[in-house]
């Protein structure tokens, strides 16, 4: 990234890395989803494209997520480029894989 991270990237990346749930892996997949989006999402199509179904929608995590009037949006996200969108979102997927990795040898 050419000019300094902003804030909101920093606050994300400590998440995503340092302190992200990956069990059930709800967290991980609803970032990518808000991170992909440049905007609110209905809190119900979230639930939907992550689960198939919409029981959870409106959930919440770690100051992270937040929800209002029926939509999902990730506090900051108005302050990440495009570069740190991306960032984020590799880092969702590395943790995914490397949880997906773990699974799989149990």
């Amino acid at each position: 990234m050419a000019s300094s991270p902003s804030a909101a990237f920093l606050r994300l990346r400590t998440f995503v890395a340092e302190q992200m749930r990956m069990s059930p892996i709800d967290q991980p997949q609803m970032l990518l989803e808000l991170l992909g989006r440049r905007s609110p999402a209905p809190a119900q199509d979230v639930a939907r494209r992550i689960l198939g179904s919409a029981w959870w929608g409106g959930f919440t995590f770690n100051g992270i997520t937040a929800y209002g009037n029926g939509h999902d949006s990730l506090i900051g996200g108005d302050e990440l480029s495009d570069a740190e969108r991306d960032a984020l979102q590799q880092l969702c997927r590395q943790r995914l894989d490397s949880f997906h990795r773990r699974s799989t040898r149990r």
